[in-house]
């Protein structure tokens, strides 16, 4: 056999092979190797729409607490003022209740001073017709002259 005679024969094989696959292997591996690539460059895409989606729902997130935060402090400054409010009602109807109570003690006490003073009158007007039944030693009649001695009283 002679060695140029196979080296050709190789090489027309080879370029057979190699025409074989440019013709039938090479395009589909080239078609599936550019979708790959145009999967992954979606996918790396959508990675990236994916962080900057998840930065804004984070600074949304961020804003929405400082947002509840807000109304909460107002909430509590709210409850807060209506909790004064009601504390200083509450203080000012006690002093008026007080007030009230006080006002009715002295009145109270102002009727039963009053009993007492009409009480020490009608003493009075008694002793006094005691004495002046013994002063003068007869009867005095004390529907008559208890009008005079109720004036006297009075004047006391």
């Amino acid at each position: 056999m002679n060695i140029n005679a196979t080296l050709i024969s190789q090489f027309v094989v080879f370029f057979i092979l190699v025409l074989v696959v440019m013709k039938f292997i090479w395009p589909p591996l080239i078609k599936a190797i550019e979708e790959r690539r145009t999967k992954i460059a979606e996918g790396l895409a959508a990675a990236e729409e994916s962080v900057a989606a998840q930065a804004s729902a984070v600074a949304e997130v961020d804003e929405l607490i400082k947002t509840a935060h807000l109304e909460a402090a107002n909430l509590v400054g709210k409850a807060q003022q209506q909790a004064d409010s009601l504390i200083a009602k509450s203080k000012e109807d006690s002093k008026e209740v007080g007030q009230r109570e006080i006002d009715a003690a002295h009145a109270k006490i102002e009727a039963e001073l009053n009993q007492v003073k009409e009480s020490l009158r009608k003493q009075v007007i008694a002793l006094s017709i005691q004495g002046a039944s013994k002063i003068i030693e007869k009867e005095v009649d004390e529907t008559t002259h208890a009008k005079m001695l109720d004036e006297l009283a009075k004047q006391l």
